[in-house]
């Protein structure tokens, strides 16, 4: 498989020997990289907690937040779908975007505006310096692949992991099959 370039809007699939916990089988969307750092989030680490589990002023909304990473865990970030309704987004791709105005956010949430499948929410952010990431690709930790904008926003996650490394050439597909922890074998 052609080694395919970090860059904002593409894909970070974990390698199976990954020795980070917080990274163990986990899909994460590039939403910044530049020569100084690179910034994600990681897509299929659901929490049982509510955005109005956090904020008492939300207004009602059905969604969940996601585990983005181990850095700033006290932080709250989003992407969503919404391009320029939603000022200061940074786009990430042509149909996706990241943060914004937060109390536009809101106002556009208790008007109807934004829907769940519009937006996801995450504690933290993962993060690499300069030169991290690409050192960690050539020790094949990570696999970049091309944007797969559909499944960003997509809530049902628990076996993102295994499907993206099934739909690679047989040299990965072979991992989707790995239990998590080989002495249970």
């Amino acid at each position: 498989m052609k080694k395919i370039k970090p860059q904002k809007g593409r894909l970070l699939i974990s390698g199976p020997d990954m020795t980070d916990n917080n990274f163990e089988r986990s899909v994460i969307i590039i939403t910044e990289h530049n020569e100084h750092e690179t910034v994600g989030f990681i897509l299929n680490q659901a929490t049982k907690i509510s955005i109005n589990d956090l904020f008492e002023d939300f207004p009602e909304f059905n969604a969940n937040i996601y585990i983005g990473g181990p850095v700033q865990k006290n932080s709250l970030h989003f992407i969503h779908s919404l391009g320029n309704k939603i000022e200061g987004s940074l786009a990430v791709t042509e149909n996706l975007y990241w943060s914004g105005n937060f109390e536009i956010l809101k106002d556009l949430i208790s008007t109807g505006e934004i829907k769940a499948d519009d937006i996801r929410f995450f504690i933290g952010y993962s993060g690499w310096s300069a030169g991290q990431l690409e050192m960690e690709i050539e020790e094949e930790s990570w696999i970049v692949l091309h944007s797969n904008e559909q499944i960003v926003l997509e809530k049902n996650n628990k076996v993102l992991w295994r499907n993206l490394i099934s739909e690679m050439d047989e040299d990965y597909a072979i991992w989707s099959n790995l239990i998590n922890d080989p002495s249970l074998n």
